[in-house]
């Protein structure tokens, strides 16, 4: 009996500790290091947790394809249509569309979105090994959700959330 109790108690605990890490956002955070002519250097963390390198493009008056997104935070979701798999995309950008953050090395790969790279060139505007950078992100969102619930993966209840700084 006293053994069934705490077993019990135990499962109750765990519940407990899973709803309130369900209810937590996935929060994504970039902070622009590096403003050139080409381009804007800096870092992606997740929950505190540094990943990896962003580039953007400058910021050009908020103008579609050809400028960084404003500061702010947007809410996200996670994208894996079309060739570009796995990505996160932002929503409620002002006045933009299909604003993502995704794989790509140069800043001819980037219409306005975020580009991730493990590696950075400063003096040439350019980030590598981006496909481990977004396989990074991807595992740490899955280890985020997966806690106890393997199939609440992509549920619309677990929040992303990316901050420009």
């Amino acid at each position: 009996m006293q053994l069934t109790l705490i077993t019990i108690a135990l499962i109750l605990i765990k519940l407990s500790s899973s709803q309130e890490h369900n209810n937590q956002k996935f929060a994504i955070s970039i902070e622009r290091k590096l403003t050139t002519d080409n381009c804007i250097l800096g870092y992606l963390t997740v929950n505190g947790t540094s990943i990896c390198h962003t580039m953007e493009l400058p910021f050009r008056g908020n103008i579609n394809d050809i400028s960084s997104i404003p500061r702010g935070k947007y809410d996200a979701s996670i994208r894996t249509d079309r060739k570009l798999g796995w990505r996160i995309e932002l929503k409620n950008v002002p006045g933009r569309q299909n604003v993502q953050i995704h794989i790509g090395n140069y800043t001819a790969d980037i219409t306005g979105c975020t580009l991730v790279g493990k590696t950075v060139d400063t003096d040439n505007c350019s980030v590598g090994q981006s496909k481990d950078a977004i396989r990074e992100i991807e595992r740490a969102f899955v280890n985020f959700k997966s806690d106890l619930c393997l199939e609440c993966v992509s549920s619309p209840r677990y929040e992303l959330e990316v901050e420009y700084k």
